[in-house]
Order: C-alpha cells, then sequence, then structure tokens
C-alpha cells in the first residue's frame, strides 16, 4: 500500500512530529508498504516530499482568486481565524503539489 504522511508543519525539524513521521515510516516499510513524507520546508515557502527530493515553490499569489473561490463556497471553515488560516494553506498545498 502506498501511504503519504503529512504535516502542515516544517520539516524535517527536531523532536515532535517529525520523529513520529520517521518512526511511524519506518515500521510501516518494515510491513511491506511505500511510505512519503510531505511537509512545509523552510520558512514556509515550499511544499516538499522529504524522502524523495521533490519540492514545489508556493506561489500564492497566483492562488488569490482560487483561495476566495473556496472561502465562498465553504465558509463555514472559515468562520474560526487559526481554522482559516490553516484551511487555506491546505488549499495551497493541494493546488501546488497535486495539481501543478
Amino acid at each position: 500500500m502506498k501511504i503519504l504522511l503529512a504535516t502542515f508543519w516544517e520539516v524535517p525539524h527536531v523532536g515532535g512530529v517529525w520523529n513520529y513521521m520517521q518512526q511511524l515510516k519506518q515500521e510501516l516499510e518494515g510491513l511491506g508498504h511505500e511510505v512519503d513524507l510531505l511537509g512545509h520546508g523552510l520558512g514556509n515557502k515550499s511544499v516538499h516530499i522529504v524522502n524523495k527530493n521533490i519540492e514545489v515553490i508556493k506561489d500564492e499569489l497566483s492562488l488569490v482568486e482560487e483561495l476566495e473561490q473556496h472561502e465562498k463556497n465553504t465558509p463555514i471553515l472559515y468562520k474560526d481565524p487559526v481554522v482559516k488560516f490553516y484551511e487555506k494553506r491546505n488549499v495551497l498545498v493541494i493546488q501546488e503539489v497535486f495539481l501543478g
């Protein structure tokens, strides 16, 4: 099975979720799974799959219209300012990494 372990934090880093991601990857690979690790790069200026050295630089300005449309289509996600911040980041990640 192919598995993607993803976080909205910068990776790699010392401690925390990064240690857990590495341990989980090792255990899952030991069971025969293929595991990739995805997270934000230094300064949150990119999204990358760490173990494959694949990096996509975020170009937030080109996505402003799509983000505004997403907010109009799902306004309940954007009521809380913290949820709004992370929801917008998630949209950026999906657009950049998976849709090009």
